[in-house]
């Protein structure tokens, strides 16, 4: 469960605390979600793998493909998704268990 929570805190710091990019950057892609997810899934066989909740109370969300190909998306409260990153060779673990077969 501490890991969890680690890896919980890790994503959040990461995509709070990276900073903006160049007043040129490209613009983000938002949009409401059920058009995002099924945009990743036609063009990328994306679908949702992971998700957790954010200090505000949006949802993050991990999509991935069996290709490895993988996208985070990011909804607030009000219901906007954002794509905050995208990239490849996505790998999935299984959670590991104690002895007594509760997940660490």
């Amino acid at each position: 469960m501490f890991r969890f929570v680690l890896l919980g805190a890790a994503l959040f710091l990461a995509v709070t605390l990276v900073p903006a990019g160049p007043a040129d950057s490209s613009p983000a892609i938002c949009g409401e979600r059920a058009d995002i997810a099924n945009s990743l899934s036609r063009k990328y066989s994306e679908e949702p793998v992971s998700l957790g909740v954010n200090v505000d109370g949006g949802i993050l969300e991990v999509f991935a493909s069996t290709g490895g190909s993988w996208t985070i998306v990011v909804t607030d409260q009000h219901g906007r998704s954002c794509v905050l990153a995208a990239g490849e060779h996505w790998e999935s673990f299984a959670p590991k268990e104690k002895p007594d077969g509760r997940p660490t």
